[in-house]
């Protein structure tokens, strides 16, 4: 140190150590296909050769992350990833929501972009058809029903319509032959044999008998 006035004069000098320690290898200039890596020392630089394996191939750029308007597409190589952005012109409209009814007309959406369509959907009446009920006669010719309802199952059920359709069962037996239609002489026995349980003749038949 010195003062206004005075003179100062350098000169060389060394360290009890006649060579500094090298810094650290620098990081790869490439992640792959051969980089370069530098350290220094004092005035002294040193470089070696990196990551001299081949470089995998990028993945094929993947879709538009945005089905409408700006978004990024995306593609990797040995555990990188690569983004860009890109655009999308001509926008989509997306798959239809789902009904909010199952029956007596809903509706249903579908977007592009901030654009919202509406459509109707399930049209039909909530009306359905029960099934065909049983046969009205034990045997013989008889009528099946059923009813068409709308809210089946609630207090508020309503029959719209019904159907009969003709259904047979079994012949029916033969009833016990009548007394004669006498009592003395030539007469006539009878029998039925009934079609429905309302006891309605479907046929008879007749013989001739002879009391003595």
């Amino acid at each position: 140190m010195y003062t206004v006035g005075q003179e100062a004069e350098d000169r060389t000098c060394r360290t009890a150590h006649r060579h500094c320690p090298w810094s650290a290898w620098t990081e790869c200039s490439r992640t792959c296909g051969g980089g370069e890596s530098t350290r220094f020392r004092s005035d002294s630089t040193e470089t070696k050769d990196c990551n001299t394996k081949l470089c995998e191939t990028w993945t094929a750029w993947s879709d538009c992350s945005a089905t409408c308007g700006p978004g990024t597409k995306t593609r990797t190589r040995a555990g990188q990833s690569e983004n860009r952005e890109c655009m999308v012109e001509h926008c989509r409209w997306s798959t239809w929501s789902v009904c909010s009814q199952s029956c007596g007309t809903g509706s249903r959406t579908r977007k592009r972009g901030d654009e919202i369509d509406t459509d109707k959907c399930n049209t039909g009446d909530c009306a359905t058809w029960t099934t065909w009920g049983d046969c009205s006669v034990t045997c013989g010719q008889g009528l099946k029903t059923r009813r068409r309802v709308d809210s089946p199952g609630t207090p508020f059920e309503i029959v719209l319509d019904e159907q009969s359709k003709d259904c047979t069962k079994r012949s029916c037996a033969w009833a016990s032959w009548s007394a004669c239609s006498v009592s003395c002489g030539r007469g006539t026995k009878e029998r039925h044999r009934l079609g429905s349980t309302q006891n309605r003749v479907d046929q008879a038949i007749s013989k001739t008998s002879k009391n003595f």
